[in-house]
């Protein structure tokens, strides 16, 4: 699935939206598992807007009906979602992610909390609209809400945007605990094809775009720090990945690295007993 923004220039390039079937998705999900996969991440181009004709058309998306299908015809223990965008996301979308089996990480595609520039970049949302299902999301019923974990895209410079406009996202994204930012500046590509937004007035100097961009990567560095001292002393479900130099790497379901050194352990055994596991293990 893809949006016409205006921020991009290979939205344009994509051609039509389209979806993948939701048999094939559901078969290969019990495929890998059959063979030992302990999780999936469900991603694509806009993923949240599954089952849309397009994008402009946010309520034809049938996204929380592919994660109930998925949740019902699969038992893939951990169903981690890659990044959402909020115009998609109906109620029956909340009913289903209570479900402890969708992991409690949630990457929202913000881009900015400004209405004006939110509007500039022909988004499809409000930022009232965006708090709205943040809010929602952070009231889930389910018994381990409070290791819910959130990470968002931002664009920070887009032409227009005052320093004002910046504080706004800075602000919303203090006040709902952020952890993960994938921070991006606004580019007009000059050296191969522009995007549209390369037409505007009011474009940003380089040297406040990386203003912008430092100050939201320092909260988003302190408050992953804040969300590790909440965690500290929690069992976490953590799934092992890979093993570099006698440490392994995995990831908790609410999506905090673990690093665990086994030294001699497993020796032999370690690659065996921990690639592509789940265990229970007391975040320190």
């Amino acid at each position: 699935m893809g949006y016409q923004l205006y921020f991009l220039y290979n939205s344009k390039k994509r051609g039509k939206s389209r979806n993948r079937n939701k048999k094939e998705i559901i078969d290969e999900i019990n495929e890998f598992h059959k063979y030992g996969g302990k999780e999936v991440v469900l991603t694509g181009v806009n993923v949240s807007a599954w089952g849309a004709s397009n994008t402009r058309n946010s309520k034809e998306s049938k996204f929380s009906h592919l994660l109930r299908d998925i949740l019902n015809y699969t038992n893939i223990p951990r169903i981690r979602i890659s990044s959402i965008s909020p115009e998609f996301l109906d109620d029956y979308f909340f009913d289903v992610i209570e479900n402890k089996r969708i992991m409690p990480f949630f990457h929202f595609s913000v881009q900015s909390f400004s209405d004006k520039v939110l509007k500039n970049m022909n988004r499809n949302y409000t930022s009232c609209e965006l708090i709205e299902k943040i809010e929602t999301i952070r009231s889930l019923k389910r018994d381990d809400k409070d290791l819910i974990n959130l990470g968002a895209d931002i664009i920070v410079g887009f032409p227009q945007e005052t320093y004002e406009d910046f504080l706004i996202t800075y602000n919303m994204l203090e006040k709902y605990f952020f952890t993960n930012m994938h921070i991006f500046p606004f580019s007009s590509h000059i050296k191969g094809d522009s995007v549209p937004a390369s037409l505007y007035k009011g474009k940003i100097d380089d040297s406040i775009k990386n203003q912008r961009e430092k100050k939201l990567f320092n909260l988003s560095e302190i408050n992953q720090k804040k969300f590790k001292k909440i965690n500290k002393g929690k069992k976490l479900n953590v799934l092992f990945e890979y093993q570099k130099k006698g440490t392994w790497y995995g990831w908790s379901e609410n999506y905090i690295q673990i690093k665990k050194l086994l030294m001699m352990i497993c020796q032999e055994n370690c690659k065996r007993l921990f690639l592509n596991n789940y265990y229970f293990l007391q975040f320190v």
